[in-house]
């Protein structure tokens, strides 16, 4: 008791009393700094595509298109910038489309390959079912099936007649080199109640030969709208979590995919301007990868000088995505010498040194 009542009195005193407070909230701060810094280390963080869509709207669409929950003609509506899904803005048919139909997803169950994953409706002018090579999707309704993986097309009566809709596996597309499998990652919640987020825990290498995946970082700021398009676009190539957009998620953290496969070579495209390649290539100069990322550009900026030296263009036009791919699967590789300057204002005596001449000669 003697103890207690000391201690009593000696937090009557308001400095003792402050002194108590600021060291209680020096560790709760060190202990909430050192669970982020843990938790960053070991995870990359993820949107749960589960759950929700990547939405984008429209408010006049540049071709036939029908709506995924109604089932008829929009005009205007919104199109998901990962899976295809599309919805018109006249009834809730988003909020339908969030509660019934998944995104393309980031992981499956653990298996060998990939299956398919089909988007009912909405397919390409001129596509051929995979199964039959019959023209499919021109019957102008919500009509047949497109595989947001390896873009394969198929008639209903086709995909209806295979076991699970998922006879064979799924190829990835053209760009497999480049892309990270589902039935590679494996997710999972990490943090506290409440603040619970999705994260990839590990990153298994597929059997493809010359597998190097692609990180894509691209500034939002850049290019007026071609950023956005440009992550969408991309988001449909390959796996979402390999698309980073730099408004939302720091290089540093971006390179996390990287250093999940510490023994794998991997390339990173930056979308945006010198100055987002500055910022990029400083990261991973940070990061001290073991083996570090090839870096392209896909020029999105004003400047661009850096993508011009390099032959990467003076900017980007509405090109196809899939030709910038391509490029960058068979681009040769240059090392580039990167440096800091660091400029001193020196004073003799305490005094500035004054400027000398000042015309032309």
């Amino acid at each position: 008791m003697d103890f207690v009542e000391g201690l009593v009195i000696w937090m009557r005193q308001p400095l003792n009393a402050l002194l108590v407070c600021v060291i209680f909230l020096a560790l709760v701060w060190v202990v909430l700094k050192t669970n982020r810094l843990r938790r960053r280390a070991l995870s990359f963080r993820i949107l749960d595509s589960c759950r929700t869509h990547r939405w984008h709207y429209s408010e006049y669409l540049d071709k036939p298109t029908y709506c995924n929950s109604c089932l008829q003609l929009c005009l205007s509506g919104s199109s998901c910038g990962s899976c295809g899904v599309c919805v018109c803005s006249l009834y809730d048919c988003l909020g339908q489309a969030n509660r019934l139909q998944q995104c393309k997803p980031l992981t499956v169950p653990s298996r060998e390959q990939t299956p398919h994953f089909w988007v009912k409706g909405n397919l390409p002018l001129s596509s051929l079912c995979y199964k039959c090579m019959s023209p499919c999707g021109n019957v102008p309704k919500l009509c047949d099936f497109r595989c947001v993986w390896c873009a394969k097309t198929a008639h209903d009566s086709c995909i209806s007649n295979c076991p699970n809709g998922n006879d064979d596996s799924c190829s990835l597309g053209p760009f497999r080199s480049l892309v990270l499998p589902p039935n590679c990652v494996q997710v999972a919640l990490e943090g506290w109640r409440g603040q619970r987020r999705l994260v990839i825990k590990t990153i298994t290498p597929p059997a493809v030969n010359e597998w190097k995946p692609l990180v894509v970082m691209a500034n939002l700021q850049s290019g007026g709208k071609d950023g956005e398009k440009v992550l969408s676009t991309f988001r449909k190539l390959l796996n979402p979590v390999q698309v980073i957009d730099l408004s939302e998620t720091s290089p540093e953290a971006g390179l996390d995919i990287c250093r999940l496969l510490p023994s794998h070579s991997s390339h990173v495209l930056v979308c945006g301007g010198d100055g987002t390649v500055g910022w990029v290539l400083e990261a991973i100069g940070k990061s001290k990868l073991p083996v570090p990322p090839r870096v392209g550009i896909l020029p999105l900026g004003t400047g661009n000088d850096l993508a011009r030296v390099l032959g990467w263009g003076k900017g980007y036009v509405d090109e196809d995505i899939a030709d910038y791919l391509t490029d960058l699967e068979h681009a040769q590789l240059s090392m580039l010498d990167r440096w800091k300057v660091t400029v001193e204002h020196r004073r003799y005596l305490g005094l500035e040194e004054k400027s000398k001449g000042g015309g032309d000669e």
